[in-house]
């Protein structure tokens, strides 16, 4: 299990054991996108935890399924914990690692109206 952290101001996550050390995030915020989660959760007070970030079944979609956001009173086994500028997500693994349209390495950013946008990570290598 991961256990999230503030660092010298960035976001980092922990690897739990006896040899922790921090890891960048696998997925990160825009400072917009972490001023509104931390205000929703903020709004919310002590009845929840965190935002949890998950793969939702969506047939309709052109790859069969989309990402949803929730509420979250309590960390499920096998979630990264991604803290940034007061903002909290709980992350399924499957968000993260679902083959070409996972979240690891994304940045997430959300404007005022909730709009969610993903930006996907730098392209490692060119076309051939």
């Amino acid at each position: 299990m991961f256990r999230g952290a503030m660092h010298t101001g960035v976001a980092v996550r922990w690897l739990a054991g006896p040899a922790r050390r921090a890891m960048p995030p696998s997925l990160k915020l825009t400072g917009r996108c972490a001023k509104t989660l931390a205000a929703l959760l903020e709004s919310k007070g002590d009845r929840v935890s965190a935002i949890r970030i998950k793969m939702v079944n969506d047939w309709s979609s052109t790859t069969g399924f989309t990402f949803g956001m929730e509420f979250a009173e309590s960390i499920e086994p096998g979630e990264e914990v991604i803290e940034q500028e007061g903002a909290r997500l709980y992350v399924e693994a499957s968000a993260l690692f679902n083959t070409e349209t996972g979240l690891l390495g994304s940045t997430l950013d959300m404007d005022e109206t909730l709009e969610l946008t993903i930006i996907p990570p730098p392209s490692k290598g060119g076309s051939r």
